[in-house]
């Protein structure tokens, strides 16, 4: 990113503020600041006016270290909105350093600070040069997970970065600890004060002679080294014409700051002076345009002295406390403690509705030009919640198509609930945010209210716009709940209704409208709409195309036809790599991933998989966990157990981590699977116990947790249990006829084919495994019959009988041959996966007995609720409880706590 392409808004924040013209020397601060840049922090703490910002930016301009400049606002107090200046501010310097960490950002989740602030750290080492990057005022951000993101990183810090916080109050760092481990350079306000020596130079170089020193050391007491009480009331008898050696007697000048101000530099400016000074109060930036949108044009116009241009120029011949934003000096803030004064002269000389007023203008000026964030701002600090409403209504489904769901959500979160609740547009885009974050019941609920708001939308093209984007929401909802008919009439609805000026919103109604098709059967029509989409113009954008590519992903998938699958995939990976949308890479790496998998190729498979855990962030939270366990039945098959077990049980913790309950329980499912396949059947039993199966649907994707309850019930010892698994297989391969899901139809009728088997109905298990091996032949699917073990491989050669293996059955065959050769002569279905031999190691504090109990609990992956159940304790006292438990064992996960408690030998069952 070059100075060129930043936005007018996005220049300004990373904008170096010149330093002040009448700026003396300050070389004992610049040695502490070079000495600083041994360490990766250094602190400019001090109260408003000491020159902070000044100190460091001259610093700068003799610096040969390349650096750049953040400068932070009270609307940055957003996690967001901060790591996006902080990125943007680094790219500047160097251009494309940070593409995962960008990535990450998007869809970030407070669980996931760690690990970005991880990968963050990781892309800075790999910058070749040294650089600082200042946040200047960062007072303004006391949002805990900035704070959070800053501590992780400086825990374990870039050797490139050296941070420089310029701020009125310490911010909420571990300060004490970084002063500990001498990583933290401070500059405070005993340090910043001017001496009587810096007093004098000023002094001397405002009158342009020489000043007594008794005179430069009263000024120096007068204002306790106050640089901005110094520049002030200089700069206040330069404007009476009175700045001469023998006029710089302090007592004449005492008042106090903004009395000063004031009395000798606001009330002595002409009136019209007055009036824009009034005004532009109520901005945190203005340019001579701005300043004009204040006034009422048609009412106001005769009665002004001057323009906003004349004004601004004004400001800038008269030096009245102004700082430039841009090198083209069209944007201006006012000096800090200035614009405090204005603020409270607005206050005491205009009502509240007259600022209101203003604010308005303001918003309505900020909206022409495109900048939707401060439009807002001025909305709701005018009261105007009906503008604010149709603002984000307006702008909402903008930002929703570049994906900027984190912007959004911000912008519907300052909203009041009241007002949201009252405008479909804005429920639905709430809806929205639901959707892209996998909370399907909220969405269903927001859903639902915008339905009764539809119906008083006046607009003809807003209701368009709406009911559009309302029956896309509504297919991909009936398509969950596999009411093709339904999700089909939503999804021509969709697409009739929502503007070409809306492609990714289109894009995503062509896709449910095709994998609507692909569930009813008609997969021929499915792919032709999928291809219309991809060749429609007006969808060529990368959002658009990579949603498209990811749903025809999916019809190939749920059809078994992986030599298409292959190729869309790759589309995907050229796509991702072309754009660097690390989220649209990773989506190709999936269901590359897959395929390999299925066509037993488990190298492949493993490059495509492995690298997706780094991707848990930018990857949207279903394919994440898919892909996680895509990964440990590779390393299962692979037969490297350990490694699955670990993936599985990280996969459970990160699940708890983020506290989505879908993700959670399919995790907890799959954690299942793996043990009965490692031999582990006493805990796959119990988890079956706790399983209240329901319906199959169509959320589910690689992993099906209906086919491991069925699994176990198979080998239950009694005719009850047996039929209770032949009824389940009864009703997955009816959900998989229903939604034309063969994967899962490969899958089940072979399990049938093996439950048949062993009940003495050989005939008919010869007759389903047929049906199963034609369907994979067709794919060329070998993992899904492969990791049914030897049973099925027995099943098959008794099938054969004397008949010639050819084709696909051959290439089968051939595979379970060389798994069993891989196994040795003892083979079994499972495969027994030892505990790790325990260490003889000692804890600095033991853990209680409670502790270990709780740690047992744990190892069976029970939630904190299911755990204060058990021991009649309250899930906080459980929170509280593992709280001690992760920091007598020094880990931070569960995963990480339950290996860590059997490496120590404790009795960590589970």
């Amino acid at each position: 990113m070059d100075q060129e392409q930043l936005t007018p808004s996005l220049s300004t924040k990373l904008r170096q503020p010149p330093a002040d013209d009448d700026l003396v020397s300050r070389s004992r601060l610049f040695q502490r600041l070079d000495k600083g840049l041994q360490g990766p922090l250094t602190l400019v703490s001090a109260p408003a006016g000491y020159g902070k910002t000044s100190l460091v930016s001259s610093w700068l301009d003799i610096s040969d270290c390349p650096n750049a400049w953040v400068s932070l606002d009270e609307r940055d107090n957003h996690f967001g909105r901060f790591l996006g200046y902080f990125l943007s501010a680094v790219e500047l310097l160097f251009p494309a350093a940070a593409p995962k960490t960008q990535a990450l950002a998007k869809d970030w989740e407070p669980k996931s600070l760690p690990r970005l602030a991880a990968n963050l750290v990781n892309e800075l080492e790999q910058i070749r040069d040294n650089f600082i990057l200042v946040l200047d005022n960062f007072h303004y951000v006391q949002n805990q997970a900035v704070n959070d993101l800053l501590a992780e990183m400086l825990d374990h810090p870039s050797r490139r970065l050296h941070l420089v916080l310029i701020t009125r109050r310490d911010p909420s760092l571990p300060l004490a600890n970084f002063r500990a481990r001498k990583q933290l350079n401070e500059i405070r306000v005993q340090d910043i004060r001017f001496t009587s020596s810096e007093t004098l130079a000023f002094l001397e170089m405002m009158v342009k002679g020489p000043v007594e020193e008794a005179t430069a050391t009263a000024w120096t007491e007068k204002t306790e080294g106050w640089v901005t009480g110094l520049r002030l009331t200089a700069l206040g008898l330069m404007h009476q014409g009175e700045m001469n050696a023998s006029d710089l007697r302090f007592e004449r000048k005492a008042h106090y700051v903004m009395d000063y101000l004031f009395s000798e530099v606001f009330s002595v400016q002409p009136l019209a002076v007055r009036r824009y000074l009034l005004r532009t109060a109520i901005v945190d930036r203005f340019c001579a345009s701005l300043c004009d949108a204040l006034f009422d044009q048609a009412s106001e116009q005769g009665s002004r002295e001057m323009d906003g241009k004349d004004f601004v120029t004004w400001l800038q011949a008269n030096n009245l406390f102004i700082v430039p934003l841009d090198s083209e000096n069209r944007w201006f803030r006012f000096h800090h403690c200035f614009e405090q004064l204005l603020q409270s002269q607005l206050k005491l000389l205009s009502n509240h509705d007259d600022i209101a007023l203003f604010h308005g203008r303001a918003s309505k000026w900020f909206t022409t030009h495109g900048l939707a964030d401060e439009a807002l701002r001025h909305a709701l600090a005018g009261g105007d919640h009906q503008a604010a409403a149709h603002l984000v209504e307006k702008a909402g489904f903008e930002i929703m198509e570049n994906q900027q769901w984190p912007q959004l959500e911000d912008w519907l979160q300052r909203l009041p609930d009241d007002v949201v609740k009252l405008h479909a547009g804005l429920l639905i885009l709430k809806a929205w945010t639901y959707q892209a974050r996998s909370r399907i019941k909220e969405m269903t609920d927001a859903l639902n209210k915008a339905e009764l708001l539809l119906k008083n939308t006046a607009s003809a093209d807003s209701l368009q716009l709406l009911k559009g984007h309302w029956a896309a929401l509504n297919c991909f909802n009936h398509y969950l709940e596999l009411d093709s008919e339904k999700a089909f009439a939503f999804a021509e609805q969709a697409v009739e209704l929502i503007p070409a000026a809306h492609p990714w919103a289109r894009a995503f109604a062509a896709v449910f409208q095709a994998r609507t098709l692909q569930m009813a059967g008609k997969i021929q029509d499915a792919v032709a709409v999928m291809h219309r989409a991809l060749d429609d113009e007006s969808l060529k954008g990368n959002y658009s195309q990579a949603l498209l590519l990811t749903g025809l992903c999916f019809v190939n998938w749920q059809e078994a036809h992986l030599p298409a699958l292959r190729l869309t995939a790759k589309g995907l990976l050229t796509l991702g790599k072309e754009s660097g949308q690390l989220e649209i890479l990773a989506r190709g790496k999936f269901f590359m991933g897959l395929v390999h998998y299925q066509r037993n190729e488990l190298d492949q498979a493993e490059q495509m998989l492995a690298s997706l855990l780094d991707y848990q962030y930018v990857q949207k939270g279903w394919n994440f966990f898919n892909s996680a366990f895509a990964l440990a039945l590779t390393y299962q098959a692979q037969r490297r157990p350990r490694k699955a077990y670990e993936v599985a049980d990280w996969v459970v913790d990160h699940a708890m981590q983020i506290q989505n309950a879908f993700p959670m329980q399919v995790g907890q499912a799959f954690w299942a699977e793996l043990a009965l396949r490692q031999g582990r059947r006493e805990e796959a039993e119990r988890w079956a116990q706790r399983f209240k199966p329901g319906p199959s649907h169509a959320h589910y994707r690689f992993y099906q947790p209906q086919l491991t309850l069925a699994k176990i019930l198979m080998a239950g010892q009694t005719p009850a249990t047996r039929q209770e698994a032949a009824d389940a297989f009864s009703r997955i391969e009816n959900f998989a006829r229903a939604t034309h899901n063969r994967p899962v139809l490969i899958t089940v009728l072979a399990l049938q084919a093996l439950w048949l088997d062993q009940n003495g109905q050989q005939a008919e298990a010869f007759e389903k495994l047929k049906r199963s091996i034609v369907m994979a032949a067709s794919g060329h699917c070998l993992r899904p019959l492969l990791d049914l073990g030897p049973q099925l491989a027995d099943l098959l050669l008794r099938l054969l009988g004397q008949d010639r293996a050819e084709g696909f059955t051959a290439v089968l065959l051939d595979a379970f041959r060389h798994e069993q050769q891989d196994r040795g002569p003892v083979a079994a279905y499972a495969e027994q996966m030892p505990p790790p031999a325990p260490e003889p190691i000692n804890l600095a504090e033991p853990l209680t007995s409670r502790e270990i109990v709780i740690l047992e609990l744990l190892a069976q992956h029970l939630q904190n609720k299911e755990i204060a159940e058990k021991l009649c304790i309250s899930p906080e006292t459980v929170k509280t409880h593992l709280k001690k438990i992760y920091k007598k064992l020094e880990v931070s996960t569960r995963y990480q706590a339950i290996t860590k408690g059997r490496t120590l030998g404790l009795p960590v069952r589970g």
